[in-house]
């Protein structure tokens, strides 16, 4: 019986953990699952956006039939060990330099003997499977997922941008980055904290924009250094440290301290007023927050610098976009939309999770997010 597409994967799974394996089944299996990974279903999507080939895409089938399969215990690394692969053995692709754990799709036990250790798939990438978009419960909530300007197509995968105003900062970044969206906020605390935003970046097919207060640290650069398959931009107020950019080949952009345009005023407020002159980006969007109609007096204390306690000093930055390309509607339409492929740079496949040269196993153009339809 042909398995549907969008569950040629748990069908191969279960064939490959089956106690009597039939190889003429898991031969069967096999075939449908390779073919249902040139199809737009939310786990072709998911492996292609991870850049797996096709046997690591095989592995993280299984692993996610033994997550998912009620009563059964999760797999180890002798388990792993002990499944006969396609053409190399399926515990290699969960090794420490893994595409599946560079990505943050799945996790490796730390405790016990090395065959004992656990091999989890992440709580997300299970629900993502079955259809729920919800956003990873360990990603800061401070971040944003935001569309790129949607009359430009940028090829920079690794960018430094430079400026004063935040808000120059990130249009420059989502006008510049190669993506059709992208995860915007301050850089995680903690290892827990860059699972969370490396995985939710590889779900939702998007880059990554960091808004840096002080320089790239130890765990950062890691980090930076493992999700090759990600675009990432480090957005900074000052140039940073050469010592503390991860190595790769980068490019530096140097965003506008230009004033706010009656044009961004109007699209962020909704009306056209003089105050628009004059203020920086971070000013609108703190004007552009919603406080309950409260907005004349914002925009005072935005332009004059005033501060809660009404005394003189620098304004606060806002705390996050609500105007920024397209608009706050732009912002949350485009989330979960299928995008489709850059014009020119298929191959005649459907989309895959990176630029050709860059992406091993195949041809096709930019991570794609998961459309539910």
């Amino acid at each position: 019986m042909h398995a549907p597409a969008h569950r040629a994967w748990a069908e191969l799974g279960t064939a490959l953990l089956a106690e009597a394996r039939d190889d003429a089944l898991v031969a069967e299996r096999r075939v449908q699952f390779r073919v249902a990974l040139e199809e737009d279903v939310p786990f072709s999507i998911v492996a292609a956006n991870a850049w797996l080939d096709a046997d690591e895409a095989e592995v993280l089938a299984v692993l996610c039939a033994a997550e998912m399969e009620p009563g059964r215990n999760r797999l180890t690394l002798g388990d792993l060990a002990r499944i006969e692969g396609d053409k190399r053995s399926p515990v290699l692709a969960v090794s420490p330099q893994s595409r599946l754990t560079a990505a943050a799709l799945v996790e490796v036990g730390t405790q016990g003997r090395w065959a004992a250790r656990s091999v989890s798939v992440a709580p997300s990438v299970c629900w993502a499977l079955i259809g729920d978009p919800s956003q990873d419960p360990d990603l800061d909530p401070d971040v944003r997922l935001l569309p790129a300007p949607a009359d430009e197509v940028a090829q920079g995968r690794r960018l430094l941008v430079v400026g004063a105003d935040r808000q120059r900062r990130r249009q420059l970044a989502l006008a510049s980055a190669a993506g059709l969206r992208f995860l915007v906020g301050p850089p995680p605390a903690d290892e827990g904290g860059w699972s969370a935003m490396v995985r939710e970046a590889t779900l939702r097919g998007a880059g990554v924009v960091l808004e840096l207060s002080e320089a790239p640290d130890r765990l950062a650069r890691r980090w930076l250094q493992t999700a090759g398959h990600l675009t990432w931009v480090l957005s900074s107020a000052t140039e940073l440290p050469l010592e503390t950019v991860p190595e790769d080949v980068w490019r530096e952009l140097v965003a506008p301290d230009t004033p706010t345009t009656p044009a961004e005023w109007e699209q962020a407020i909704g009306d056209p007023h003089p105050s628009a002159h004059g203020l920086t980006g971070d000013q609108l969007q703190l004007v552009a927050r919603p406080c309950h109609g409260r907005r004349r007096h914002r925009r005072r204390r935005a332009s004059t610098g005033e501060r809660g306690d009404r005394s003189a000093g620098a304004a606060h930055p806002a705390q996050a976009l609500v105007g920024g390309p397209g608009g706050a509607a732009a912002t949350a339409g485009a989330a979960w939309r299928h995008r489709a492929a850059l014009p020119g740079t298929g191959t005649g496949h459907r989309p895959l999770g990176a630029p050709r040269a860059q992406r091993p196993g195949g041809g096709g153009a930019v991570p794609r997010a998961l459309g539910y339809r």
